[in-house]
């Protein structure tokens, strides 16, 4: 179970941003070289937080145009990466992450979001084809998706917190 002070936290820092999008996408479990002398390439969360990071920058840049380049603005996320502590073969689950989206400017729809989002996961380096999104409608529906969020997060785990936006007391 969670440690309660760092779920208050998440949801304090879940308040001070303004949440429109909450993302779910599946990595890929491996990529496969080629040539048959190279190995199998494994992801790792280390690889799927790096692919966070481009997949952010490359949505900031589809929903905010040359602004994204010119003057550094992108839209903020944050989340986790689950799975992936045993092969699916034997039971596990791919890793995926849970990201909720902030600061993202009004005018974006929840199409053009989507659409955006769904393209640059999928041409990623680790994204696989299954994701899912939906915009928060009322304040009642953040706090929910971030106790299903930090479900498996737990004290010794919180090297798996993904963001991009700091933390203010």
């Amino acid at each position: 179970m969670m440690n309660v002070e760092l779920r208050t936290a998440f949801n304090c820092w879940y308040n001070q941003s303004s949440p429109r999008f909450a993302f779910t996408g599946t990595s890929k479990q491996c990529l496969h070289p080629v040539g048959a002398q190279h190995p199998k390439q494994w992801v790792t969360s280390t690889d799927l937080a790096k692919n966070v990071h481009f997949f952010v920058e490359r949505v900031s840049r589809d929903l905010l145009g040359r602004s994204a380049v010119r003057k550094g603005h992108k839209v903020g996320y944050y989340g986790v990466i689950e799975g992936g502590e045993r092969p699916v073969r034997h039971g596990g689950q791919r890793f995926h992450v849970h990201l909720h989206f902030v600061d993202v400017p009004k005018h974006v729809s929840l199409n053009q979001f989507r659409a955006s989002a769904v393209k640059r996961w999928i041409t990623s380096k680790w994204g696989y084809h299954d994701c899912h999104i939906d915009e928060f409608c009322s304040l009642e529906e953040g706090p929910k998706w971030t106790n299903y969020m930090l479900k498996s997060i737990t004290n010794d785990s919180t090297d798996r917190l993904i963001t991009n936006k700091p933390f203010q007391k």
